[in-house]
């Protein structure tokens, strides 16, 4: 039996805010350790780096460590149906000379 390999901790309590490139490396992090047959999980994520990987469907490509997020309370199990909505606040008109 092949034993089981435990996931990689990635600590994030440094990082309050996700840019792109920070995201990137997490995520090439991850293809990394799953080509090695590992995996990396995230811990000390601040609120507004869980709401963005929600936001961007990542919660389950980028797992989190259960009930290591800092500051407020963040349900990252949430369901897609409770998440909000996105609204568009302008409306393009398709005879516009600018399209």
């Amino acid at each position: 039996m092949k034993p089981t390999r435990l996931p990689i901790t990635c600590d994030l309590s440094s990082l309050t805010e996700l840019d792109q490139v920070s995201l990137q490396a997490l995520l090439h992090a991850q293809l990394v350790a799953r080509r090695l047959g590992r995996s990396i999980q995230l811990d000390h994520v601040a609120p507004r780096v869980l709401d963005l990987l929600d936001a961007l469907g990542l919660a389950d490509v980028l797992p989190v460590v259960p009930g290591s997020h800092l500051g407020e309370v963040v349900d990252i199990n949430r369901q897609a149906e409770e998440r909000e909505e996105v609204g568009i606040d302008e409306v393009v008109d398709r005879g516009d000379a600018a399209f």
